[in-house]
Order: structure tokens, then C-alpha cells, then sequence
């Protein structure tokens, strides 16, 4: 006895819901991998973008850096001619002698 054929293809054929939740399965991946992407091309555009900013951010510190240096500078000459000023308006030639460096030991260009 001769099955109908569409009775035998009934039990081969998935449900419509199984066939609709692979669709929107395969729908949600392709739109998954659109915005993906997208996203990545967006990250490739902004990448030099990024960089610029992280050079001009480490420029900007060193310049900060450099301005701290200078102040402090002055800072230690203004100190050092506030404690020298009693020396030179006195004339005090006791205070203002001379030093001798002979007795350090320069580096030279030995191996240990």
C-alpha cells in the first residue's frame, strides 16, 4: 500500500514556528552583524582621532610639567637671593666666601 506523498512530507517538514524562530534567528544575526560593522567602520574612522587626542593630552602634560619646572625655579632663585641679600647689602665678605670643589670625585668612564 502507497503512502500519500503529501502525508509522507508532513512528517519531514519542521512546524511553522520552528521555520519562523530559524527566520528571525538568521534576521537577528544579519542585523547583529550589520550594526557590528558599522560600529567597527565608525571605530576606524575615529581612531586618528583618538590618537590626536591622546598626543595633544600628553603634549599639554609635558608643557604643564615644564611650567611647574620654571616655577619652581624661580621660586628656589627668589629664596636664594632673599638668603644672599643680608650678605651683599652688608658687605659681608665672611658669609659670602668662596668654595672649593677640589675634594669630589668626578665619574669617569670606568667599567666595575
Amino acid at each position: 500500500m502507497a503512502l500519500d506523498p503529501r502525508i509522507a512530507l508532513a512528517g519531514v517538514v519542521p512546524s511553522n514556528a520552528t521555520a519562523l524562530n530559524l527566520f528571525e534567528n538568521a534576521l537577528t544575526n544579519a542585523q547583529n552583524r550589520g550594526i557590528k560593522s558599522a560600529q567597527e567602520a565608525r571605530a576606524a574612522e575615529l581612531q586618528p582621532l583618538a590618537m590626536q587626542q591622546q598626543q595633544q593630552t600628553v603634549d599639554t602634560n609635558a608643557q604643564t610639567l615644564a611650567a611647574n619646572r620654571d616655577k619652581q625655579r624661580i621660586i628656589n632663585l627668589n629664596q636664594t637671593g632673599q638668603r644672599l641679600k643680608p650678605f651683599l647689602v652688608n658687605n659681608d665678605v665672611q658669609g659670602a666666601t668662596t668654595v672649593s670643589y677640589t675634594h669630589l670625585t668626578l665619574p669617569t668612564n670606568r667599567e666595575v
